[in-house]
């Protein structure tokens, strides 16, 4: 679901029988269809988050990637995601992180705010609201289900960026090890900005 220029669905016909990809914008979806070879395989439909034109436990496995945050009422394109996948279902989705949190509380977070609207996040959330609601959701409309959450950080790039420019190797061998122990930090769940959730259901 929100497919946008087909990444995903042109990885996944290698490796499935048939692929559907779901977007409301119907210039993405003309977008993805240029990009698949494999016509017979994938098709893209014009569909709203809230009202997916999908039977109920139609899809074996579904895909929601760096959607939810877009969306106005993130729980009613739950609710059809929960409605519509029959065994597995996978989230992504980015979070407001303590390093956020912290910037708020210290009135450094206007830049951050410029560039969420800019993207057109509207629905941001800590990790713990995302859990409790997706987990909830599920317990709902379906029985017999694991749900696995893991955090990560995207990325140590702004970071690595600042270094680019540097010739000496030593120096670079250091800032890398230096990196390497940040991005360890930012995996732990208080720094990260983004969560994967995967849910799979061996019984309705």
């Amino acid at each position: 679901m929100g497919c946008g220029d087909g990444t995903y669905e042109l990885l996944l016909e290698k490796d499935f029988d048939y692929v559907i990809g779901l977007d409301l914008t119907l210039s993405n979806l003309q977008m993805a269809k240029a990009h698949i070879k494999n016509k017979r395989k994938v098709d893209f439909v014009l569909a709203d988050a809230k009202d997916l034109p999908l039977g109920d436990l139609s899809a074996d496995i579904v895909l929601c990637s760096e959607v939810l945050e877009h969306l106005d009422d993130p729980l009613k394109a739950l609710l059809e995601l929960s409605r519509i996948f029959r065994n597995n279902l996978l989230l992504t989705v980015p979070v407001l992180s303590l390093v956020r949190s912290v910037a708020k509380i210290l009135h450094y977070n206007r830049k951050l705010e410029e560039i969420e609207t800019n993207v057109g996040h509207v629905s941001m959330h800590n990790s713990q609201w995302w859990t409790r609601t997706i987990c909830k959701v599920i317990e709902e409309r379906r029985n017999k289900c694991h749900m696995k959450v893991n955090h990560f950080y995207v990325s140590a790039e702004p970071f690595t960026s600042i270094f680019t420019h540097l010739k000496n190797d030593a120096l670079l061998r250091v800032i890398n090890k230096m990196l390497n122990i940040l991005e360890r930090m930012l995996s732990r769940p208080m720094f990260a900005n983004h969560l994967i959730i995967t849910i799979n259901c061996d019984r309705i």
